[in-house]
């Protein structure tokens, strides 16, 4: 992992770390302003972030460079998503709070926690609504056809 032992996210960048030397190693700029990290996850030279806005993109650690998501969707075509997967709607509490102060606004859900296998054929993702004061939830699963 190229020294990198640990990984702090911020609103706009990955900061990767070597504990040992107490030194940081790089800041990687992600995605979009506001991206806001809300999960990271290592697992050998692939560092994955879940944001504030509902993406969930894979960083390359050798290359220092965001992958190329391509996913299955139905009657086996393939879609390029822009170096992110973005989550759905999930379940939203749409009375009383959300009511008074955001109807008709989109609420995209943070990504809080995920995992995935080594070959990146399952994914699991979790979350909910950012703005303090709403409930409600996000849970996907994903599994590659093929495996």
């Amino acid at each position: 992992m190229q020294g990198y032992q640990a990984a702090v996210g911020t609103r706009d960048y990955v900061i990767l770390l070597d504990i040992r030397t107490k030194r940081a190693y790089t800041e990687v700029q992600l995605l979009t302003p506001d991206y806001s990290v809300r999960s990271l996850q290592f697992q050998d030279q692939l560092l994955s972030c879940g944001s504030g806005n509902g993406w969930l993109s894979f960083f390359d650690l050798r290359a220092m460079d965001f992958v190329e998501m391509e996913l299955s969707q139905d009657k086996g075509k393939k879609v390029l998503l822009d170096n992110h997967i973005e989550v759905g709607g999930g379940w939203l509490d749409t009375e009383g709070f959300y009511r008074e102060y955001f109807e008709g606004v989109a609420v995209h859900n943070a990504l809080y926690a995920h995992c995935w296998d080594p070959g990146l054929h399952r994914l699991f993702i979790c979350g909910g609504p950012l703005p303090m004061g709403l409930r409600g939830c996000y849970m996907g699963i994903w599994q590659d056809r093929k495996s």
